[in-house]
């Protein structure tokens, strides 16, 4: 997606590496800081990409979500982000404030490598309040917010596999499926346990029917 984040991410792990290994050998705390530096310098932007790049994936996902389940068009979808550190803190003034911790620890524990994201709806854990039919359809709209964020970025084509869609979806909501992914740059291979898509393929003829048999495609 961001051809300068590998650079940010692998330069990270490195620093995080040897300051890593000047705690473990019981260093002063000037030479543990040696690190610190670099540290702040790519893990600030590690976090500030990661922070776009989700913003976005949040745009698209309340986009779609509520076309392939209408139920919850009605819903507050919100992106909790843990950046790793202290949210009151800077990275530069976490890092500097527990390297005590640190100490006691013997590794570095604030920082990007120790980040996190979920989804909220009204506030609550989609595992909470979806049933396993939702739970498909949202993991499938979040899979395809992914997929147009990526087009947006460099035309980027992706492949998607959704196993077994017509298990816990009816029959209107796989019509949705199919047709929001027409719309996407995107290669689709969709299994199922019974022929519940073939009207569906006949509808569209964009899609190709393969068979397998015993481990065979026929």
């Amino acid at each position: 997606m961001e051809p300068s984040f590998n650079f940010h991410w692998q330069s990270y792990k490195k620093i995080i590496q040897q300051r890593n290994s000047a705690i473990r050998q019981g260093k002063n705390n000037d030479e543990i800081q040696l690190w610190n530096t670099h540290l702040i310098t790519h893990g600030e932007e590690i976090h500030n990409k990661r922070k776009l790049r989700l913003e976005t994936l949040l745009s698209e996902f309340r986009l779609i979500y509520p076309i392939i389940c209408p139920d919850f068009k009605e819903k507050t979808f919100a992106l909790q982000y843990k950046s790793g550190w202290a949210k009151e803190l800077t990275l530069q003034a976490a890092i500097e404030a527990t390297i005590d911790r640190d100490r006691q620890l013997g590794y570095t524990r604030s920082g990007p490598h120790a980040a996190d994201w979920s989804f909220k709806i009204d506030g609550y854990d989609p595992s909470e309040i979806l049933s396993r039919g939702q739970q498909k359809l949202f993991f499938i709209a979040l899979c395809m917010a992914q997929i147009k964020t990526t087009q947006y970025v460099d035309n980027t084509k992706s492949i998607l596999l959704i196993d077994d869609i017509s298990s816990e979806l009816d029959r209107s909501h796989q019509m949705v499926i199919l047709e929001i992914l027409s719309q996407l740059q995107v290669q689709t291979f969709i299994t199922s346990t019974d022929n519940s898509l073939d009207n569906l393929m006949i509808e569209n003829n964009n899609y190709k029917k393969f068979h397998v048999k015993h481990g065979e495609i026929v």
